[in-house]
């Protein structure tokens, strides 16, 4: 999991809804809806970066739990 860096395109795309996928770890899916919910058709830049960073930071810090580790495999296509 040393490979899990911010600056991978597949983060933007998931809190854009660009990337759809069915994810395993119940907390990310509650940011991510809350988020999704809260951004309108054209989100600012900065609603983006900081959505992007919360969902990130969740995966960092619980990367070792099942779920979670289960989803970013999935998300990194691995």
């Amino acid at each position: 999991m040393e490979d899990i860096d911010i600056k991978n395109p597949v983060w933007k795309s998931l809190v854009l809804k660009r990337k759809q996928v069915v994810l395993n770890f119940l907390p990310a899916k509650i940011l991510l809806s809350r988020w999704q919910l809260s951004m309108s058709n054209e989100p600012k830049a900065e609603e983006v970066e900081l959505a992007v960073k919360e969902i990130f930071q969740l995966y960092f810090k619980n990367k070792d739990l099942p779920n979670a580790k289960k989803d970013i495999l999935l998300l990194l296509n691995k």
